[in-house]
């Protein structure tokens, strides 16, 4: 796992210092906000047993359905293509609350999702619209936080590399800010293994312990600097 992240930040930097030695790019640095409908059968059917294994939850837990969060990074551009390198960090929590049978007390458990992704992509260049495409490193933790604890505790370390593929629809724009609106498709290239999550909810029910996670959304992409 190390070794893959060595390799992301070294590709990174290089192809950074490589762009940089080009007189005729131009440079934008962005930072964007974004939504995403999350599709993942494997883990919310973890969360689908935890729910009927404890019915007594008055709100039962929701499943991993919607992630939200920020992106940060950099964009050149040339006459017909431009290349990018971003971070981005998006997360969700799922929390179920009653009263347990067995204490006559409230408790509650709360599962946290968080996705942090490395960025590679390549995109065409044109004044309103263009298509891009992308190479992701993605770190993905699982945490859990429940009634008598007060600090989240790590379920898994997960990672995988994915792609993004995308549409963006640029808004006229002013004279050092531009704004576009990014609907997008992003996959997993393979299945992450879910049997610790398994094990965190006590589920015993022998569902498949591999599954993959993939979204549709928006982001909303700030541009700062000249905007040609």
């Amino acid at each position: 796992m190390l070794k893959q992240q060595y390799l992301m930040a070294f590709l990174l930097v290089l192809g950074q210092f490589w762009l940089m030695e080009r007189a005729d790019a131009q440079l934008n640095i962005q930072a964007a906000y974004g939504f995403s409908r999350i599709q993942s059968n494997s883990i919310n059917q973890i969360i689908e047993s935890y729910n009927h294994n404890n019915e007594w939850m008055a709100s039962p837990m929701p499943q991993l359905k919607y992630a939200h969060g920020f992106t940060v990074g950099m964009r050149y551009s040339w006459e017909y293509f431009s290349l990018g390198a971003s971070w981005r960090n998006s997360f969700a929590s799922m929390r179920g609350e009653g009263i347990k049978p067995t204490t006559g007390l409230n408790y509650f458990m709360e599962l946290g999702y968080k996705n942090q992704a490395y960025v590679l992509a390549l995109e065409t260049n044109a004044k309103y619209l263009e298509l891009g495409t992308s190479i992701e490193f993605q770190k993905i933790k699982f945490t859990q936080l429940f009634t008598g604890i007060t600090d989240k505790s790590p379920i898994s370390n997960l990672s995988a590399f994915g792609s993004r593929f995308y549409l963006n629809i640029n808004l006229p724009p002013g004279e050092r800010v531009g704004i576009t609106i990014q609907p997008f498709v992003s996959v997993l290239w393979s299945e992450l293994n879910v049997s610790s999550l398994q094990n965190a909810l006590t589920i015993y029910t022998p569902y498949k312990e591999s599954g993959k996670i993939n979204e549709i959304g928006v982001q909303f992409i700030f541009n700062n600097g000249p905007q040609e």
